[in-house]
């Protein structure tokens, strides 16, 4: 079984597998330079999409993927987040659920917000417990003049992750968590619905 998570972004959208024990099997990032904004960001983005080889993964019988949507919040320290970058994102997700959605016919997919799939918690702390439970040693990494510290891997025996840059691990940590929650949700919904098949 494949489980794919993605996290969108203009120039940097992180992507994941993982299996059945929520262990990453690849990891992969699409980049776009950060000389393209807005439109022509996107457009390029949508192309990487659609012609970068995670397109040529074997399609099983059972499969499932979740792409992070996005949230507008009222309160507290996100509620000021421009509601144009938002729009910006929300064409990316839509452009990746339709591509997985070609890629992996009739498996389940999932468009949770972040508070569906990794709560309120800190960012670095859920990343954590991400890392965990996928069971790959990490460290965290403070990036000076950055927004905020993040986790970076210290195996380099997960397919794909040699090709990627220091600051990919980012997003494909989150593109791990999303994986997982897209294993987690979708075995537990296939046991519910065996269990319920079974006492009909």
């Amino acid at each position: 079984m494949i489980f794919l998570g993605g996290d969108p972004d203009m120039h940097t959208c992180g992507l994941a597998t993982v299996d059945e024990n929520l262990k990453p099997t690849w990891v992969g990032c699409l980049r776009v330079d950060a000389k393209y904004k807005e439109q022509e960001a996107i457009v390029r983005m949508v192309q990487r999409i659609n012609t970068h080889w995670f397109n040529a993964m074997p399609v099983e019988q059972e499969n499932s993927y979740a792409v992070e949507s996005q949230e507008m919040y009222r309160y507290g320290r996100q509620s000021d987040t421009n509601p144009r970058n938002l729009l910006h994102l929300a064409h990316i997700s839509g452009a990746l659920l339709c591509r997985l959605n070609y890629i992996f016919p009739g498996g389940g997919g999932y468009l949770p917000k972040p508070a569906e799939w990794k709560g309120t918690v800190d960012k670095l702390v859920y990343q954590k417990w991400i890392l965990q439970k996928a069971g790959v040693p990490f460290n965290t990494v403070v990036v000076l003049g950055g927004k905020k510290p993040y986790c970076s891997l210290l195996t380099s025996d997960i397919p794909g992750s040699s090709d990627l840059n220091p600051g990919d691990w980012k997003h494909v940590v989150d593109a791990i968590g999303l994986a997982q929650y897209a294993a987690t949700r979708y075995l537990k919904e296939s046991r519910k619905a065996a269990a319920l098949a079974a006492v009909r």
